[in-house]
């Protein structure tokens, strides 16, 4: 289940299976996939959808010192969002970096507190396990110097 916050930003982490079924993709309006995934094939179906590909962040340490790719991924959203396209944000599992991707997105662009748009990325995916502690240098870094 996901929930929609305001401006119609649908929020739906998803583990790597859900970026191999490109018919699927179609049918739920997807037009941008940014894959976090390390082994996956980042653009599998480069004619189809616009890819944004991060492979070198593996866990919570590599996105704390990979500040500026979290913070491309969150601009990348919010432009596809203005073009009216639908993005699918996917990692291995898709209950950390993907998870924590959209947490930034509602910190900067909806000016959500990090534990209330945790909270939102829980009800929808209980099992979403963010990287708390990146997110919290990403505010303090990125979202506190506006």
């Amino acid at each position: 289940m996901c929930r929609s916050v305001p401006r119609t930003v649908n929020l739906t982490p998803t583990l790597t299976g859900a970026a191999l079924n490109d018919e699927a993709l179609e049918e739920y309006g997807i037009t941008d996939i940014i894959d976090w995934s390390m082994t996956s094939k980042c653009n599998l179906y480069d004619e189809k959808f616009d890819y944004m590909c991060i492979n070198d962040v593996r866990n919570a340490a590599d996105l704390g010192h990979n500040l500026k790719k979290l913070d491309a991924a969150v601009d990348y959203i919010e432009q596809v969002r203005r073009r009216r396209g639908s993005v699918l944000v996917h990692c291995w599992y898709g209950k950390n970096r993907s998870v924590s991707t959209l947490i930034a997105y509602l910190m900067k662009y909806e000016d959500m507190e990090i534990e209330a748009a945790t909270e939102l990325l829980l009800d929808a995916r209980p099992f979403a396990e963010p990287y708390s502690g990146a997110l919290r240098r990403y505010s303090k870094n990125y979202l506190d110097l506006r």
